[in-house]
Formats: structure tokens, C-alpha cells, sequence
């Protein structure tokens, strides 16, 4: 074994390794102003006309809220509980916090894109219990995945329950590249 990797996993086991037992969460930050996709990705898909769909593989929201049609806010009921409990942890004593704020928006894209509800079923509604569509997945439940078929140009979204690994896989939305 090379010698810096002997240094590496020394550091591991003498340093690391013993705190592993204590973590009780990771929390990743990924600062708005320096987005990647935003700044120097999704210029580019915009200046040639392509679409693109983002997507991950579950979600939470964070405790942000959507603007509604009707321009109430979606709280959705427990995850109305989880928001409050996001937010009010933020502030761990003076001058304390467990993550910048800037990098979460309560309210809406932080990037300002306007959300589109899926074409063919709503996940949140089909899974989770919501009554009425959302232009999103926030749940814990759901895991969601989409396929580019390279052949037709079609990009395809499907969604499950994860407590279900058994269950219905549902496609919930569909769009060609040349639209």
C-alpha cells in the first residue's frame, strides 16, 4: 500500500472511524450564488432550446412552501410540522447555526423558474395522501427516476413508494426532447 494512502486511512481509523457512532446527521450546503447547473449549466440549455428535467431520486423539502395558483401557500399537512421544525432548528444559541439560511428557500424556486405539474399522475397525490397536485415530490416515501430513451428522444419519469419496494411503479411524466 502506497504511503499516502497508508496516512489516509490511519487518519480514518484513529479519527475518524471513532466519531461515526456519534453523528446523528450530515447536512451537505450547496450556496445559491454558487450553483453550478444555475450559473453555468442552465444558460446554456437555455440559449440552444433544450429542455431538461430535474430530477432526484427523493425529496424533502426543506420546509419551503409553494405559491399556489390561487397564491396561497401549499404546506401540505405534515410536512407543515416538518417546516416548522426545519426552521426552528436553524438557530442553535447566539451566533450558532446549523446551516446558512440563504442556502434554502422558504418560499418557491430560489432560482425564480416557474413550476410545471407532471402530465400523467402526481406522485405526492398517488403515494403520500396529498389532495391536490404539487409540481414537485417532497416526501421521504417516494423515490423517483427518469429514463432518456435516446432512440425516440423521449424522457420518461416514474415514481414509488420505497415502503412498497414490491408495489406499483407509476409513470407520472413524459415529454419528447423536440417539444
Amino acid at each position: 500500500m502506497p504511503q499516502n494512502d497508508r496516512s489516509r486511512l490511519q487518519v480514518f481509523e484513529t479519527e475518524v472511524e471513532p466519531l461515526l457512532g456519534a453523528i446523528t446527521e450530515v447536512r451537505y450546503e450547496y450556496p445559491v450564488e454558487v450553483d453550478y447547473f444555475r450559473r453555468d449549466i442552465e444558460p446554456l440549455l437555455h440559449r440552444y432550446g433544450l429542455n431538461f428535467l430535474e430530477t432526484s431520486s427523493a425529496g424533502n423539502c426543506f420546509g419551503a412552501f409553494w405559491t399556489q395558483p390561487d397564491g396561497s401557500y401549499w404546506r401540505g399537512g405534515i410536512r407543515s410540522a416538518g417546516s416548522v421544525s426545519f426552521w426552528g432548528e436553524l438557530d442553535q444559541g447566539p451566533g450558532i447555526l446549523r446551516w446558512d439560511p440563504d442556502n434554502y428557500a422558504r418560499v418557491d424556486d430560489p432560482h425564480g423558474r416557474q413550476p410545471i405539474l407532471p402530465t400523467l399522475a402526481n406522485p405526492m397525490v398517488v403515494f403520500d395522501d396529498e389532495p391536490d397536485p404539487v409540481p414537485f415530490v417532497c416526501s421521504n416515501k417516494i423515490s423517483t427516476f427518469s429514463i432518456l430513451d435516446t432512440r425516440d428522444g423521449v424522457v420518461r419519469s416514474f415514481a414509488f413508494d420505497v415502503r412498497q419496494p414490491a408495489g406499483e411503479v407509476i409513470k407520472f411524466d413524459q415529454f419528447s426532447l423536440d417539444d
